[in-house]
């Protein structure tokens, strides 16, 4: 039974993330409409969907963080 429930808690959570892809790159799908179209023929349907999932793994948000902190030290 707790292999079942696993089994199902993953899927839950494969299904959440998947929606939460969707709604990243639309959200980026939109921001690019705005940009100059020299500007969206470089930005390909790929790439944003890589962006996205950056975004959803916390990968930009950690380099960010990052690059605050040496901000930090180097102002001080």
């Amino acid at each position: 039974m707790e292999r079942y429930a696993g089994a199902l808690e993953e899927a839950v959570d494969g299904a959440r993330q998947q929606e939460r892809h969707y709604q990243l790159l639309s959200a980026l799908q939109g921001l690019v409409k705005e940009l100059p179209s020299s500007f969206q023929q470089r930005l390909s349907y790929t790439t944003l969907s890589d962006l996205a999932l950056a975004l959803l793994d916390g990968t930009v948000f950690e380099i960010v963080q990052g690059l605050l902190e040496i901000q930090h030290l180097t102002d001080e």
